[in-house]
Parts: C-alpha cells; sequence; structure tokens
C-alpha cells in the first residue's frame, strides 16, 4: 500500500493554494438542506448514466447527530424509498481524519496518533457501557488531530497541503458512493437471499466506489485514509465488536487490495486517452505504455492481502487484472493514434490521429469492452474522450461520426459516467437537428428536445444544450419560454463569445415577441432547420 500511496501522490493533479487544508474541512454546508444538495450534486451527476435516474430517487438524510462510530449507512424508509445517511456533521470529520493520517502516514510523527485512538477507544468503551451514542467519540477524535497536527501540517509545502485535501475530499465523497452502491448492486436483496455474503457486499460496495473514483479521475485510495485510523480505533476497543462485514480494517484491506491492482495504470491510460503527459515519464509514450503492458503482463495473479475479508476479492481482482491487460495492449497497440505527435507529446488541443484510424481504434475498443465484467466504465470514458477529440478536428459537414456515437451510445451508453452521457447526447442531438437529412420538421424537433432535455438533466451545465432547446422552443412558437431557456445558457457558461452569442439571439426573440413578430421568427427558424 505504501508504494502505491506514494506513487499516486506523485501523481495527481495539484491544484492552486488555498487556506489552510484544515480550514478547508468546515467548507461544506452544515445545514442540512445545503449538504443534501452538495452530496446530490457530486454523487448523482458523477455515477454511471444507467444508475442515474435510480440515484435521483434515493432519499438523502442529512440530520446532524448519529449513534455509531460511522454513521453512514444505506437503508430503505418506512414506504419502502432507498435511503442513504450521511450526516451534514459528519463529512468534516472524515476530513480531519484523513488529513492527519496523511500528514502521520509512514513516518516518525505518528505517536500523538496513536494516543489520540487509544483515547477514542477509551472514549467508545465509556459510551458503550453507558449506552450513550459513539458519535462524540469520532468528532472529539478528530478535534484533537487537527489540534495535534495543524502547526505540522501547515509547514507542509503547499503542493503537499492540497494533495492531502485532495485524498481528504474525495474520501467523503467516496464513502457516500458506497451506501450509494448498496442500492445499485441490489445488496438487500442479493443478501437477503443468501446469493451474497454481507462481508461480499462491503467489498462490491467498495470496488464500485473505487472504480468510479477511477472513471471520474479522482484517486481511488481515499477511503484507505479513513478506515485505517478507524480500524486502529476498533482494535482497541475492548467493548466494540463489530462483525466483520461492518469492521473498518476489512474496508482498509479492500481499499488497499484495490488500489494495489490499479495502482498508477489507470491515471497513464485516462492521460493516454485524452493525449496528455501528466503522468507519463518519458516524452515517448508509445514506449511508457509498451512497458506498462510489459509490467503488467509479469505481475503474478492478485491476492488480497492477510487482512482482507470475504472470499469475493480473490475472483474480481483477477478479473479485473485480464480487464486491465486487455485495456492496455489496445493503448499501447494505439499510441501513434492517441498522441498526434510522439516524440513531443503533443496534448490532446492539438488533436488525434486521422479520422479512419481513431474510428478503428473506436471499434476496437467497443467491441473488446463488450465482454468487460468490471473495466467497462473505464472503456466508456476513453470512448467518451475519442469522440470528443475526433468531433473537434473533423470539417463541417463530415457526418462520419454520428454512427459511431449511435453504435456506442447503443453498446455502452449506460456506462458513461452521467456527465459524460449528456455530452454525447448533445453531440447526437445536435446532428440530428442539424444535419440529418429527410426527417420531417416537426419529428426533428422532437427527438432532439428529448435527447437535449436528457442531457441537461445528466450535466445541468451543458449550456449547448440549454441553448439548442431555446432554438426548439422558438421553432415551435413559444418566444417566451425560448428566452428563458437561453438565460439559463449564459447563466451555465463562462465562455464569453457562447454568452454574447447567446445574449443576442435572446434579445432578438424578447425584441421580436414584444413587436408581435414571434410566429413569423418562429416560422423563420422552422424552415431553417427543415433545410
Amino acid at each position: 500500500m505504501k508504494r502505491v500511496l506514494a506513487a499516486v501522490v506523485l501523481c495527481i493533479l495539484v491544484f492552486a493554494a488555498q487556506a489552510h487544508a484544515f480550514d478547508r474541512c468546515n467548507e461544506y454546508p452544515q445545514d442540512e438542506d445545503g449538504f443534501r444538495s452538495w452530496l446530490s450534486e457530486r454523487v448523482i451527476h458523477t455515477v454511471p448514466e444507467k444508475y442515474f435516474d435510480l440515484a435521483r430517487s434515493i432519499a438523502l438524510d442529512t440530520k446532524p447527530g448519529y449513534t455509531g462510530l460511522s454513521p453512514v449507512f444505506a437503508k430503505f424508509n418506512e414506504d419502502g424509498r432507498p435511503a442513504v445517511v450521511f450526516p451534514a456533521d459528519f463529512a468534516p470529520v472524515i476530513c480531519r481524519i484523513a488529513l492527519a493520517q496523511f500528514v502521520f502516514f509512514d513516518s516518525d510523527r505518528n505517536a500523538p496518533a496513536v494516543a489520540a485512538q487509544e483515547e477514542a477507544a477509551k472514549c467508545v468503551d465509556a459510551k458503550i457501557q453507558s449506552q450513550e451514542p459513539l458519535g462524540a467519540c469520532l468528532a472529539q477524535y478528530a478535534a484533537g488531530l487537527e489540534t495535534t497536527y495543524r502547526s505540522a501540517f501547515g509547514e507542509l509545502a503547499s503542493r503537499t497541503q492540497n494533495q492531502a485535501y485532495a485524498y481528504a475530499a474525495d474520501a467523503v465523497e467516496q464513502i457516500a458512493k458506497h451506501e450509494f452502491a448498496h442500492h445499485f448492486l441490489n445488496h438487500f436483496e442479493r443478501v437477503k437471499s443468501g446469493s451474497l455474503a454481507r462481508i461480499d457486499a462491503e467489498f462490491e460496495a467498495d470496488f464500485d466506489a473505487a472504480l468510479n473514483a477511477v472513471q471520474t479521475g479522482t484517486l481511488h485510495s481515499a477511503m484507505y485514509y479513513f478506515f485505517a485510523p478507524l480500524g486502529e480505533i476498533e482494535r482497541r476497543a475492548g467493548a466494540l465488536k463489530s462483525p466483520n462485514y461492518e469492521s473498518a480494517d476489512c474496508r482498509a484491506a479492500n481499499i488497499n487490495d484495490i488500489s494495489g491492482l490499479f495502482g498508477i495504470v489507470t491515471m497513464v491510460l485516462n492521460d493516454a486517452a485524452e493525449g496528455e503527459n501528466r503522468n507519463f515519464t518519458t516524452k515517448q509514450p508509445d514506449m511508457r505504455l509498451a512497458s506498462l503492458l510489459e509490467e503488467l503482463r509479469r505481475r503474478p495473479p492478485p491476492a488480497p492481502s492477510e487482512f482482507s475479508c470475504g472470499k469475493l476479492s480473490l475472483q474480481v481482482l483477477a478479473e479485473a487484472q485480464r480487464e486491465m491487460i486487455e485495456f492496455t495492449t489496445i493503448f499501447a497497440d494505439s499510441a501513434s493514434v492517441l498522441f498526434e505527435d510522439a516524440e513531443e507529446m503533443k496534448p490532446a488541443a492539438f488533436g488525434i490521429g486521422n479520422k479512419e484510424s481513431v474510428l478503428q481504434l473506436i471499434e476496437r475498443l467497443r467491441a473488446s469492452s463488450a465482454s468487460f465484467i468490471h473495466l467497462k466504465g473505464l472503456s466508456a470514458r476513453a470512448l467518451s474522450i475519442f469522440i470528443s477529440r475526433l468531433a473537434h478536428q473533423l470539417e463541417a459537414g463530415d457526418n462520419s461520426l454520428a454512427p459511431v456515437v449511435e453504435s456506442v451510445l447503443a453498446a455502452s451508453g449506460g456506462d458513461f459516467i452521467s456527465g459524460d452521457h449528456g455530452r454525447i447526447l448533445n453531440q447526437r442531438a445536435v446532428f440530428i437537428l442539424y444535419e440529418q437529412k429527410g426527417a420531417r420538421v416537426e419529428a426533428k424537433l422532437e427527438e432532439a428536445r428529448r435527447m437535449f432535455e436528457r442531457a441537461v438533466l445528466l450535466l445541468p451545465n451543458l449550456s449547448e444544450s440549454w441553448a439548442n432547446l431555446a432554438i426548439i422552443a422558438l421553432a415551435t412558437g413559444n418566444c417566451s419560454e425560448a428566452v428563458a431557456l437561453a438565460e439559463t445558457a449564459i447563466d451555465s457558461t463562462q465562455n464569453e463569445p457562447t454568452r454574447a452569442s447567446t445574449a443576442q439571439f435572446r434579445d432578438d426573440v424578447r425584441n421580436a415577441d414584444q413587436e408581435g413578430r414571434c410566429s413569423e421568427m418562429s416560422q423563420n427558424m422552422r424552415e431553417s432547420l427543415a433545410k
């Protein structure tokens, strides 16, 4: 775990220096509604599209106050609605614990942390004996860690502080996603039927959260920084007898095993998909990818650590490693396509390989990923990036990508991250609205409208879709709605040329409506779209 985490630390994106990281732990909304909205945004719009509607239906209970040592869990409400409990006042606790763990992890500064864990364990024993809620113990532990390590943390370089906060912030989100995964993967029914052990359900949910981190470009090992110290407290608390499926030690072991599998490989593959060189140690990506593939092929079959719980991890890790080898093989064979200039390592902004080679790469990856069990999401992310990169360099009127987008959506659409799926839907809807020939204008407007509406549901700040919905509203004779949708499009982007052109459209429609020319303007738009 130490080598894996060290490698990942060196390769994560570093943000501009900001406030002291412990202070940033206080930035989470503390009111129930505010935290519910924050959590909803962070989770729902980053889940695979196939889970999006279920995720939106899950109730979020963010009431402060809790009884357990870790109060985040999945459940069903009395009315049968799936729910996730995540008290608003617990996010800063996770954040502080993860930050402190980052400071003293594998260092000579861990003595105060060990003493704090012993005090927290005594608190737990006392609370259990007096039948009081345990929540105060972990809150006091987190506050004590901040007091102990705040000065030492402030001495760290801004880069290191930002790295630590990235882990802490990702841990908060991934712990929530773990609980959502229990609903996505139908764990309650599967455990009840006996088809899945409860401890293996925990591993599945951890694996799902880590995969989501891989797919969204966040840190797949982040939860370890919370569950490792929590496990230490559990072991020291004599009165705390958690079954294995609830043990923080098991959760830490899960993340350890999963991160050991992924390591830096998935980060390099994500970079390669984008044509970037953030995680390359050489200016020759073909050599880096070939070396990575050779390393994967030399690896022994993955084996869970001695601390692992349950039986599912061995099977899942072995299957995922085989898929990683196949995935990396495709990338290694396609280095000259992914990078326009392999020697100079030009990034995505300078384009991707020629159209025919990219279309072949897309088809190869699409066909290969059809047999994947675990890496469908990573494959879908790469496909969405390839489509986007190619779309930006096609000449106007070149519609060769349209059937490819349609086939990819049909085969892999549900595995796209919701936001990525929204972008692909937007591209498909743009083609239907402006390029599709032979269809009646009413049919084009309706089909494109449905796609644009789904796109902004999946990705609310997709300004282009909002603007096109405004155009469709105008074409159907609803000028007031067109103005309102144009306003939303303007609010959804910071791109000044886009804002200016959309504002001009809004003003033209508003003026036409006020002057009684809405029908005329609507008819002109319909005729333009019918060509």
